[in-house]
């Protein structure tokens, strides 16, 4: 209710000229009010989307979407691809919402994902400039003059090739096959790919995770936090992930697929608490912040 009143505010001040009125740019008068100049703008936008799809309103009013959402989609939204909009906004994150955005148009039509086109702005330091100029000059080695674009998709493709764990437990998967088949001599073009034998357990020695059970937790839970949620769906964050044990370790320290699984920190800090107390997880970071700060 609160964030449905601030945007009512904001379309107030603007409809009411504000800001001319004292003498002050956007920018100060959203910070004269309390807000950032990004939050008072998202805001507007907001506003202006409500107005013209009151059935926003009711989405905002029952928790199924945000201001930032509608931010995002006030730009796109029309009444030929409302319908469309609105289910996207709906519990959605906002890369995914950006996804659906770049997809639909104004029409209501819809392109293929690599068609679809999805703005962002970087700022760089003069040093961060001069590398990504260093790496166009690298890729234009090969005579096609590089764009800022192809740079930046190009590293980024490399920085997943090397350190993308699903990447890399896929990659795992179909050495194990590979291995699999030679030492059978099943080797045939065109064979399906079996599915690679993963330790089932390992005897901990250590809290140290065995690489192969890594990748078969990766791959099962595809690269998401599998923290089960109140309505029956699990979490679905992928980023900071985590692999937590079922079992707390200090109770039974044995490493296995089954055994573990994806979580994101939060909820693997969640996990603890409800198996630990919250008191005791707090003093044990505590003591673990103490700890490395007198390293």
């Amino acid at each position: 209710n609160i964030s449905i009143e601030s945007v009512r505010l904001v379309k107030l001040f603007l409809d009411m000229n504000a800001c001319v009125n004292h003498n002050m740019t956007s920018q100060e008068f959203a910070w004269h009010i309390g807000l950032s100049p990004s939050a008072f703008w998202k805001r507007a936008q907001a506003a202006r989307v409500m107005d013209r799809f009151p059935e926003v309103t009711a989405m905002l009013e029952k928790g199924a979407t945000c201001i930032s959402h509608i931010a995002l989609a006030a730009p796109k939204i029309t009444e030929a691809n409302k319908d469309f909009i609105l289910k996207a906004m709906e519990g959605s994150s906002s890369r995914e919402l950006k996804g659906a955005l770049a997809s639909v148009q104004l029409d209501g039509s819809i392109v293929p994902d690599k068609e679809a086109k999805i703005e962002i702005t970087v700022t760089l330091t003069k040093e961060e400039f001069d590398l990504l100029e260093r790496a166009k000059d690298i890729l234009s080695h090969s005579g096609h003059n590089c764009s800022t674009e192809e740079a930046l998709v190009h590293s980024v493709k490399e920085l997943l090739k090397r350190k993308d764990p699903l990447q890399k437990a896929k990659r795992h998967a179909d050495r194990s096959a590979s291995s699999t088949k030679e030492a059978s001599g099943d080797v045939t073009a065109g064979s399906k790919t079996e599915k690679p034998k993963v330790p089932s357990s390992t005897k901990a020695i250590s809290r140290h995770i065995p690489s192969a059970i890594k990748h078969g937790v990766w791959l099962r839970d595809r690269g998401v936090c599998t923290y089960p949620l109140a309505d029956g769906s699990i979490c679905g964050e992928t980023r900071m992930l985590e692999c937590d044990h079922l079992e707390p370790w200090s109770r039974n320290p044995v490493h296995s697929v089954n055994g573990i699984t994806l979580r994101c920190r939060s909820h693997n800090q969640a996990a603890a608490e409800q198996c630990f107390g919250s008191n005791f997880m707090k003093e044990k970071r505590r003591n673990t912040s103490e700890s490395s700060e007198s390293c």
